[in-house]
């Protein structure tokens, strides 16, 4: 359940790679847009604590076991940044992981997210080796509960006031897909 190298991921459209430097503006851009925070907590908004959350995810590679993922989504046709996902190993023993994701808005329905979402799911069960891989998904955001079930996750209960947004207590969905 490890990994010390780069990985890259591809898929018809997109390529997910190990986050770089070069990915800090992007994810600026991406953490403070509202209609992406809207459902979610993203606690780096900042230049600052991007840079060491990037430093961070760099250094954390060479882990063993190796227990986080996080990856730059970006088009294969032209240089431009899609989105961030990660794949967060939470018990080794266990072999169970969080899978989360976030696109820019301009990206939205256009099957974006579940193709590269499968392509994380898929890595997860094949390369990494895990039993389970879990998701959270703010109960009213539709979209994100669609995505999840198309990649065959099943909806296992709700989490009530899970995370604090705007001042707001808010309840999740727990979703989950077991290897096959």
């Amino acid at each position: 359940m490890e990994s010390r190298n780069p990985v890259e991921l591809f898929t018809t459209r997109t390529r997910l790679r190990e986050l770089e430097e070069r990915d800090i503006s992007g994810l600026l851009e991406l953490a403070n847009d509202p209609r992406v925070t809207r459902w979610v907590h993203w606690p780096a908004r900042s230049r600052e604590s991007l840079e060491t959350f990037v430093r961070a995810a760099h250094e954390r590679r060479a882990q063993s076991p190796r227990t986080d993922y996080p990856f730059a989504a970006e088009s294969t046709e032209r240089p431009e940044l899609l989105g961030f996902l990660r794949l967060q190993i939470t018990s080794v023993d266990f072999e169970q992981a969080e899978f989360s994701g976030y696109l820019f808005a301009r990206c939205w329905g256009q099957g974006l997210a579940t193709e590269m979402g499968a392509a994380l799911r898929d890595f997860a069960f094949r390369q990494v080796a895990l039993r389970r891989v879990f998701a959270y998904c703010d109960t009213e955001n539709v979209g994100s509960a669609r995505v999840l079930e198309k990649l065959g996750f099943v909806r296992e209960g709700t989490i009530r006031s899970r995370v604090k947004l705007d001042g707001v207590w808010r309840d999740s969905h727990l979703y989950a897909v077991v290897a096959p």
